[in-house]
């Protein structure tokens, strides 16, 4: 429901909030927020490692608070295009599969409009009245980019839903991947934790 939610409203938030978890692109500790959790774990290569690590310090430290400064800005330097996208997309699934692997009780991400969407499409193989249902499907499930596309008069925002839908499908791939490739780790194995007298109270990382 609140995946639905999403798609359909928008809602203003604080600039500056308590999050479940940060970016690793941009990010910083106290370093007395690792003692004796350890850094990151060396197993997750791209994919779900701040993830893991955020996850691993709000359980070993409950005190600690991982807060969101929307005013600060990182710039990272490099031209997007959609294969490199959709290579990500498919990686940060591999990588929340292990994140599952790692700590049992929680569920990998499975997206799940990917799925009607493309029995949808196989059915209008048989039944060409569907065709145009189907290729309207990803706009009318992810309105955002038809949104965009009045409000700024953009038309080729009108592929912003198609877009979606393909980094959804890659990830759902790579989850497959990454519960296959992670059916044997050990979730008891991971980094060992910072002594604490490398650091002086109140530093980062």
């Amino acid at each position: 429901g609140l995946y639905l939610m999403r798609q359909w409203t928008r809602t203003e938030r604080p600039a500056r909030r308590d999050v479940f978890r940060l970016v690793g692109a941009s990010m910083s500790f106290r370093r007395s927020a690792l003692l004796g959790i350890g850094l990151f774990d060396e197993r997750f290569t791209f994919g779900a490692e701040e993830l893991e690590l955020c996850y691993r310090m709000r359980r070993h430290r409950p005190d600690v608070r991982l807060v969101l400064e929307s005013e600060a800005r990182v710039v990272h330097n490099f031209r997007p295009s959609l294969g490199d996208t959709l290579r990500r997309s498919r990686s940060y699934g591999r990588g929340t599969a292990r994140f599952s692997r790692r700590w049992r009780s929680v569920r990998p991400t499975v997206f799940p409009v990917p799925v009607p969407v493309a029995a949808l499409a196989v059915a209008a193989v048989a039944r060409p009245r569907l065709a145009p249902l189907a290729l309207a499907a990803p706009a009318l499930l992810f309105p955002s980019g038809l949104a965009a596309a009045l409000r700024a008069r953009r038309p080729e925002r009108l592929l912003d839903a198609y877009v979606q839908l393909m980094q959804e499908t890659c990830a759902n791939a790579g989850v497959a991947e990454g519960l296959w490739a992670a059916r044997h780790l050990d979730p008891g194995a991971g980094p060992a934790p910072e002594p604490a007298h490398v650091a002086a109270e109140g530093s980062t990382v």
